[in-house]
Parts: C-alpha cells; structure tokens; sequence
C-alpha cells in the first residue's frame, strides 16, 4: 500500500474531525483509499472535501471534472452493500466488487505534487 504524504494524512484526519466524519478507520490511510467507500464520504460531504482541500493546498483546479471521476453514477448493489458494517473484510470485498472507486487520496497527492486537480 502506497503511503501518503503526511500534510494530506494531516488534512484528511482535521476534515473528519471537523465534520464529524464517523465510522472511519484513519489509522491506515493511503493512496488507494477511496473517499466514498472507505472515508464514507458522499454528495455534499465529498464536494465540502475538494473545495477545502483546493482552498488550503492553493491548487489550481480549472480542468477538474466530477464526471471524469465517474460522479453522479449511483450504484444500487452498492449502496445495498454499504448498509452492512463496511469494517467486515466480506462487505468491504464486495463493494470493491459491485463497485470501483475512481476517486482516491492518490489524485489528491498527485495535486498536491502538480499544484493541479484534474
């Protein structure tokens, strides 16, 4: 598992401190960690992380698109299987499986690297 840089470890712990972000493991984040799946973070919850993350990084975000990320696209076996305890290796497994997430704290790191989101 790729490691992240710690400012953005930093800010990711302070976002869901400071929005009361539960049920969360924070202890094993990484580059692969998705932000819907594995920090449960949704619609506003998730579009409240990038315009924080823009605004204290000062990135450039003028080519950033939702839709290149696959958003909005609802997924019902998901959210069937989201509604299981995600900590069980079983329902995390299936997720994974009914459903790929294309957003990651590693496009967050690559921003952070190119002073772009895209």
């Amino acid at each position: 598992m790729p490691e992240i840089n710690k400012e953005l470890e930093r800010f990711v712990v302070d976002f869901c401190h400071d929005n009361k972000v539960r049920n969360v493991d924070l202890t094993e984040l990484s580059a692969e960690t998705s932000l819907d799946l594995d920090l449960n973070l949704f619609d506003l919850s998730i579009d409240l992380f990038v315009s924080d993350f823009i605004t204290r990084f000062k990135l450039d975000h003028s080519e950033f698109n939702w839709s290149t990320y696959g958003y909005p696209s609802p997924n019902a076996a998901f959210i069937v299987f989201r509604s299981f305890n995600y900590k069980l290796p079983w329902v995390k497994r299936m997720c994974r499986r009914a459903y790929q997430p294309k957003i990651t704290l590693g496009v967050f790191q690559d921003a952070m690297v190119t002073g772009m989101l895209r």
